[in-house]
């Protein structure tokens, strides 16, 4: 673009600022006239005065967003005090994670670097308070330091930080002059768990809004209140069932020990192997085998573990918490299984689960998610520019050339000559790209291939590796030197995708020295280079950048979390570190792992038991108080706070909504005017209309053969109540002419009606006159639509206008032409005319005629049931069940009763009365879904699956075998011939395949199909022996498929299926994404840790060498503190060989295993095991790639599922395209 289109382009901008400030005092100039007639027309309290207020914070809101530089009011406000007060935040939180005798112990002269700079921020803290009261004094006036809340919390915090500073002075004196006798506990340092709270008084020192102070506490007391009510939902629930739990189970402590126990002290010698729980006779649990004995045991609640008591309210909460957390709770059921009947422990369990842990944290998801898409609205101008500039805002513009509307950069490639311009158009060229994702895709393949087997070859392949990745390495830096030839670097490093490759380059040429490679400090860059598969892929690349191209909300969102934990190890650090066998909180990097553990919920329970158990008594509850509140929050605000991200990222913008909201009616018009392909085949078939022949016996002139459903018109039988014009038989008129003479005799005779000039003329207007009534009052078409004949356009229709089937008769008829005529008003209650619905042609620019679209769509569904019709009509096998059936006949209109009737649940008051009250309206509406036979064939499905759940292989004889059990072949038998009816009945009805209402319509009818011709065979053939992979093994594993019959018969299951399979497309593509990022972490693994984890099963042996012989392995017991539980000599021991081996469940050896074992984190299963063994034998280095993965990989991979599953059922739902504010408006 030249100079002087830019120096255009800047010149219009300028203008188009003078003319905002115009703009906005018209706005407000009319709103204050709207909040004038709207204060003299409407009383307090009433819409007008709403809309008012309305108006008044839209306008707040403007001005308060205008571009005007703010004036400081004084010295305690410029950016210099600013600057120092974010310096001494950073310094104070970076010292509190430091300060513990741990870390000082590994680094001594760090104490005195952290009392150098805690002087600097409590001076700072200090010195901005005093200057502060200075000016704005203490209790003056209302604006004074001291009225503000956030000013008390600053002096709060300023306090705290020097009490800290004083108390650090007070150690060091007490170290250096131990004659003092000042007597330091390590206790005294929990004064210091308060100062990570600085992080809030540097939340308001980056982040500025630009929201009046009104609407940001209207939005903060909405949101806040739908997370209250969630809350107390969910308390409401615990405390039901903590209740629950301590009347039906109450104190379990029962144990099967060795007879002679004393209960008061119980030893591990005394306990079974593994500790197993038990009832008193008679009650129902389980029973110890001889000689254990079941004896009840004292021990206190330090004792039993916290986890599982039911003898108090507050043990029995915090044992329904985590069990609601899904994590351990299987043990707790077990226990109570044992303990007491099994029936009460499962119900109880299995409804905790489903109310506290799958509904109560889905509704927290769906409120925090509709929280979100209105604070983002509100908060729009927070993530997007409002200064607009030439070098950030204008990078793109929209003009129309010769070949159409097109993009062009303002800034970036710009066209250069001679050898540029031959470089720049082979790197815009197709063939380069492809050259360059082919050698990305040789350098995965290359890192797939490399395997570890612990033998001397490892060095070799680990050389060569080396090589290979160094040949690759000098491939991609040459292509990044050509493309900053190319371009430049300025206008290279503007490109965010430039950037990326270029830091790439950078890191991996690093890495190709040798000593940083032997360390792997700089594989990340190298195993990140495959990140560029993405780019292979256009609709992955597409999807991905739509997910994290808007990088402020998920970016935000990361280092909120990421400060959030930070901040709660930093307390928990200054907390813990001082307790007693407790090695969780000597550090901050352990103090982090353990908080960020709690997160993913892996094994966090036997965490939480093991600190109750470290911690005193007194503090017991406080402790459990602080960390369920803090997995309370991390688990179900924090969580959900990526799924309602995601969400948002997946979401058009709300201008973007209204245009698809029209588009999606034109997509919908469009596919609506045309037939299924199973339907269309008869289009290759040459039409064969069926005639006849008209007779007349005083006539020596033959008459010419016509279109039977033309002549059906002029022959009324009067053996049929009504007469089916649309849907008759082909063969119908001929048998019916031909037995007219024999027929006469009959008590219900054929009458013929004579034709004449005028008779033929009124007979033809009838004709038309009932199409058009037809055609207005059956289908969905408007009143506008082109009338045949002069009296069709009267208002009320006449009876004998609509031919009725004979599946359309009664009640439901009147009610569906009733509700078709109320369709062709319109709103105010006028009927429907051609004006009202024609295209505007005074429509303003950018603006879509919606009336005009659904014109399109009324007469694109008339087209589609014109060319049923006409199929109908010209081919003689169109809509007959296995072109054997006919039509029209009784058979089949018999079982089509049979097949569609259902009871009908609405009560409209046809006879002039108002609705009528029913009791039950809930049953009565669920009966109702479906057809008699549908829930006939559901029972039958269900009773069929019940007897199957008593099959079982035990005992070996094969008693319980439905080969060899005739009580549960009943069930098979039953099946069978239900299924065996209800096919042939719909078969009949509505035909198999080449029929608008096909059985084998889609896939639900094609499972149905199989799953009943595999019953059939396996009932037919009944083996009496079945071996491994046989048929009579797949058919038996066909059988289990018969519950997925529910989905096909019940149509709100089959709505839902159908939902989830439409984002078919989404899922594969998140799918993907998730292989790409554990393939990228997997050879990450293989490079650091790879060969490297095998080890000797004996915690003693270091070396391979000394790995043989035997040794005694400890076994686990219990989870219950008894004595000797710790003692070498008391513990139970099994003399195993010594092996040197991988890890049980893992290894990084090569990229399969390694891709297992990260999918396996996925779940947040097993990740805690990696993540100790990669601490224990490669240092705290190697843990860090496992905690960066299961960060990206499952709070932000696994939530990317959630939302495309959410997103596309909102879509099939409609309600995708519906901005906020029309959401709101629906509910």
């Amino acid at each position: 673009m030249s100079a002087e289109r830019k120096k255009s382009l800047i010149t219009t901008i300028n203008n188009q600022r003078k003319y905002s400030q115009v703009a906005k005092a018209a706005v407000l100039s009319s709103a204050m006239l709207a909040r004038k007639n709207s204060s003299s027309r409407g009383a307090p309290g009433s819409a007008a005065t709403f809309g008012a207020r309305e108006s008044i914070a839209a306008i707040s809101d403007m001005l308060s967003t205008q571009h005007k530089k703010p004036v400081r009011s004084s010295y305690v406000e410029s950016d210099r005090v600013e600057w120092a007060l974010k310096i001494a935040c950073t310094i104070s939180m970076i010292t509190v994670c430091l300060h513990t005798p741990r870390t000082i112990e590994l680094f001594p002269p760090l104490t005195y670097i952290i009392l150098a700079a805690d002087f600097i921020s409590v001076s700072i803290f200090m010195l901005d308070s005093v200057l502060r009261i200075h000016y704005e004094g203490i209790f003056r006036c209302d604006s004074s330091y001291l009225s503000n809340r956030w000013s008390q919390f600053s002096v709060f915090i300023s306090i705290i930080h020097l009490l800290s500073f004083l108390l650090h002075c007070y150690q060091l004196i007490d170290k250096f002059f131990p004659f003092l006798q000042l007597n330091y506990r390590t206790w005294y340092g929990v004064i210091r768990s308060i100062r990570p709270f600085i992080i809030i008084r540097l939340i308001p020192l980056i982040v500025k809004f630009k929201l009046p102070k009104n609407r940001i506490e209207q939005l903060l007391k909405r949101s806040s209140q739908q997370v209250k009510n969630v809350t107390l939902f969910f308390v409401f629930f615990m405390t039901l069932y903590a209740i629950f739990g301590i009347q039906l189970f109450g104190r379990m402590d029962y144990h099967c020990v060795q007879p002679k126990t004393d209960p008061n002290n119980v030893t591990i010698m005394d306990l079974a192997i593994p500790d197993t729980m038990c009832a008193p006779e008679g009650i129902g649990g389980y029973e110890c085998p001889a000689p254990m004995v079941c004896m009840q045991l004292n021990l206190n609640a330090k004792g039993e573990g916290f986890y599982g008591m039911f003898n108090d309210f507050g043990a029995s909460v915090f044992t329904v918490y985590l069990a609601a957390s899904e994590e351990g709770w299987v043990y707790v059921l077990y226990d109570c299984m044992d303990s007491l009947p099994s029936y009460l422990a499962f119900l109880y369990f299995c409804t905790l689960i489903f109310f506290l842990a799958w509904l109560v944290k889905n509704v927290f998801i769906a409120v925090i998610t509709e929280t979100f898409a209105e604070i983002r609205v509100q908060f729009s101008e927070m993530w997007q520019k409002k200064e607009v500039t030439l070098d950030e805002g204008f990078r793109k513009k929209l003009e129309k050339t010769d070949d159409g509307w097109r993009l062009i950069r303002l800034d970036g490639e710009v066209e250069a000559e001679g050898p540029k311009q031959k470089l720049q158009w082979m790197l815009r060229s197709m063939y380069f790209q492809c050259f360059v994702i082919i050698f990305v895709v040789l350098n995965a393949i290359g890192n797939a291939m490399f395997v570890y087997r612990h033998d001397e070859t490892d060095v070799l392949r680990k050389h060569n590796f080396y090589l290979f990745e160094v040949g690759f390495t000098i491939l991609f830096n040459v292509e990044c030197i050509i493309k900053i030839l190319c371009y430049g670097f300025r206008n290279f490093i503007r490109r965010g995708i430039f950037k990326f490759e270029l830091i790439l380059c950078l890191g991996s040429s690093l890495n190709c020295v040798k000593f940083f490679y032997d360390r792997n400090y700089f594989t990340y860059f190298q195993t990140f280079r495959l990140l560029r598969l993405i780019k292979a892929s256009p609709i992955l690349e597409d999807f991905v950048w739509k997910i994290f191209s808007p990088g402020k909300k998920l970016g935000g969102l990361v280092i909120f979390t990421i400060a959030f934990i930070c901040c709660c190890s930093a307390i928990s650090l200054q907390l813990f570190y001082s307790v007693p066998n407790l090695h969780h909180f000597r550090t901050f990097p352990q103090a982090f792992m353990s908080m960020f553990q709690i997160i993913t919920q892996e094994g966090w329970t036997d965490f939480v038991v093991e600190v109750l158990r470290a911690t005193d008594d007194n503090l017991v509850p406080f402790v459990a108080l602080y960390f369920v509140a803090y997995h309370l929050f991390v688990t179900l605000i924090v969580l959900s706070l990526f799924v309602a991200v995601i969400l948002d990222n997946l979401e058009m913008d709300e201008e973007l909504k209204k245009v698809k909201q029209l588009k999606a009616r034109e997509a919908t018009t469009s596919m609506r005017s045309t037939l299924p392909w199973r339907l269309r085949v008869f289009e290759k078939f040459p039409t064969r209309p069926q005639m006849a022949v008209m007779r007349k016996a005083d006539s020596d002139f033959p008459m010419p053969k016509v279109r039977g459903s033309f002549t059906h018109q002029f022959a009324v039988d009067h053996s049929l109540e009504t007469t089916d014009v649309l849907d008759s038989d082909f063969e119908f008129p001929k048998r019916l002419m031909r037995s007219a003479n024999k027929r006469k005799i009959s008590k219900h005779g054929l009458t013929f009606r004579q034709v004449g000039s005028t008779s033929l003329r009124c007979s033809l207007n009838n004709l038309l006159e009932m199409s058009d009534r037809t055609r207005q009052s059956l289908s969905n078409s408007l009143s506008f639509l082109p009338h045949f004949t002069r009296s069709s356009g009267s208002l009320y229709p006449r009876k004998d206008a609509l031919p009725k089937s004979r599946s359309m008769t009664g009640k439901f008829l009147q009610t569906a032409v009733r509700n078709k005529q109320f369709n062709m008003y319109s709103e105010n209650g006028d009927l429907s005319r051609p004006s009202d619905s024609a295209p505007k042609k005074n429509a303003k620019q950018g603006e879509i005629d919606i009336r005009a679209l659904q014109q399109k769509r009324q007469l694109a569904e008339i087209t589609r049931n014109r060319i049923e019709e006409d199929m109908r009509e010209n081919h003689p096998f169109f809509d007959r069940p296995l072109f054997l059936v006919g039509r029209a006949s009784q058979l089949r209109e018999f079982c089509k009763k049979l097949v569609h009737s259902k009871y009908d649940s609405q009560d409209d008051g046809i006879n002039g009365g108002g609705k009528t009250k029913k009791r039950f309206k809930e049953i009565r509406a669920l009966i109702g879904i479906m057809p008699y036979i549908d829930w006939a064939m559901a029972t039958v499905t269900i009773v069929s699956c019940i007897s199957m759940l008593f099959e079982s292989p035990w005992p070996t004889t094969g008693e319980n075998l439905v080969m060899n059990n005739g009580y549960l072949q009943i069930g098979d038998y039953f099946f069978v011939l239900a299924m065996t009816f209800e096919l042939c009945v719909k078969i009949i009805a509505n035909g198999l395949f080449f029929t608008p209402k096909a059985v084998v319509r889609d896939v639900g009818g094609v499972m149905n199909l199989f799953i009943y011709f595999t019953s059939v065979i396996f009932l037919a053939w009944m083996p009496k022996h079945v071996e491994i992979n046989s048929l009579a093994q797949f058919l038996m594993i066909c059988r289990a498929m018969r519950p997925l019959r529910i989905y096909t018969l019940v149509p709100h299951i089959r709505r839902v299926v159908l939902e989830f399979f439409r984002g078919f497309k989404e899922i594969v593509l998140v799918t993907i994404l998730m292989i790409v990022v554990m393939f990228i972490f997997a050879s990450f693994g293989v490079q650091i840790v790879g060969g490297k984890l095998a080890a000797c099963n004996d915690p003693t042996i270091s070396s391979r060498d000394n790995c043989t012989g035997v040794f005694w392995q400890k076994l686990f017991v219990t989870r219950l503190e008894v004595y000797g539980k710790d003692t070498e000599a008391m513990h139970p021991k099994i003399m195993v060989p010594r092996v040197w081996t991988n890890p049980r469940n893992f290894n990084f050896d090569h990229v399969g295993n390694a891709m297992l074992a990260l999918f396996e984190t996925l779940s947040f299963k097993g990740w805690n095991v990696i993540r100790d063994i990669l601490w224990n034998r490669h240092g705290p280095w190697a843990v860090v790639f496992i905690h960066i993965y299961v960060f990206i990989g499952c709070m932000i991979g696994l939530t990317l599922f959630v939302g495309v599953v959410i997103a596309n059922y909102t879509q099939n739902r409609g309600t995708a395209l519906l901005t906020v504010d029309q959401r709101s408006g629906t509910t």
